[in-house]
């Protein structure tokens, strides 16, 4: 995962690609995004402004982590990822997305009946 860049290296790195990014929005006309408007369906993402600097830079961001968190922390974040994906594994299989509706809030007892899944260890994936 890392490319062996030097934490100095990464931060010059960040603010560059950062820069980049601001002015790829400053020239199409659009606020800097916050982390409080990153799901907005309405908003063009960072990505969709420059995708190769987007991706460098969550790259960078990556690295800079690998770097400055201690290997306890970064195994927690590991194990965290994976059980997401195991979670999004089971919401897939048993399509939960396609049954959970929009309009109202569901109940475990009745997405269990829909999927066929045990109540308790359906509301222990949320």
């Amino acid at each position: 995962m890392s490319s062996g860049r030097s934490l100095v290296e990464l931060g010059e790195t960040i603010s560059r690609l950062t820069k980049q990014l601001q002015k790829g929005c400053d020239d199409e006309g659009i606020s800097s995004p916050t982390v409080n408007d990153v799901g907005a369906a309405s908003r063009k993402s960072l990505f969709e402004t420059d995708a190769s600097a987007a991706l460098e830079l969550a790259q960078a961001v990556r690295e800079l982590e690998v770097l400055t968190q201690p290997p306890r922390l970064s195994l927690g974040v590991l194990a965290l990822a994976t059980l997401d994906a195991s979670i999004l594994g089971v919401i897939a299989e048993f399509n939960i997305a396609e049954l959970v509706p929009l309009d109202r809030p569901i109940s475990y007892r009745e997405l269990a009946q829909k999927t066929g899944l045990d109540e308790d260890r359906l509301g222990e994936c949320y």
